[in-house]
């Protein structure tokens, strides 16, 4: 979800290119993708965040490959 302080383009365009840069867009990405990624993956990266980390590699190169 992304939420804006204002409804206009300009806001609106400003708040997703500032979600899309901050971390390469991985949970953008995720979302697009997210019908077509292996159910593992998600145990794979809830695991790596409660262990305080995500390792996203991963997830990445099954993202392009699709």
């Amino acid at each position: 979800m992304i939420m804006v302080r204002k409804l206009t383009m300009e806001v609106i365009e400003e708040a997703i290119q500032a979600y899309v840069t901050h971390k390469e867009a991985y949970w953008l990405r995720l979302y697009h993708f997210s019908l077509f990624i292996e159910p593992s993956m998600f145990g794979k990266l809830e695991k790596a965040e409660d262990a305080g980390f995500i390792e996203l590699d991963e997830l990445d190169n099954e993202c392009k490959n699709l």
